[in-house]
């Protein structure tokens, strides 16, 4: 029998199902099923809604500890423990959604091959 290795994924929104509830939770769970299918089942992945795991300021921590092994965390939490990851909270960073919409077609976005990824991202 193959050896199945078991990823914990945490989250503190509202669970679900691949299909209905939190777009986050059903985010976690179609990542979830896809690291199966690519890996023929050598890995699983059991996502972990509402902060059932683990509460939702300790998941970075745990993260960079070994404790966790993935998690759907908004960044800008992990400032207590890396600062640079509060840039994310500066005021007019990106001033609008057409601004944010339009670097997706910028020349920088091309060469970091952001077309195709959003297109992966997207296709299911």
């Amino acid at each position: 029998a193959q050896s199945v290795t078991e990823l914990k994924i945490s989250h503190q929104f509202p669970g679900g199902t691949a299909t209905e509830g939190d777009f986050r939770d059903r985010l976690c769970r179609r990542f979830s099923a896809e690291i199966a299918k690519r890996s023929n089942g050598a890995l699983k992945g059991t996502v972990y809604p509402g902060s059932s795991l683990m509460k939702t300021n300790a998941q970075f921590s745990a993260l960079r500890k070994g404790a966790l092994d993935m998690s759907l965390v908004p960044l800008s939490y992990a400032g207590g423990e890396v600062p640079e990851t509060n840039a994310g909270l500066m005021p007019a960073l990106v001033p609008s959604y057409e601004q944010g919409a339009a670097w997706k077609a910028a020349e920088a976005a091309k060469a970091a091959g952001l077309p195709e990824t959003l297109a992966k991202a997207y296709a299911a």
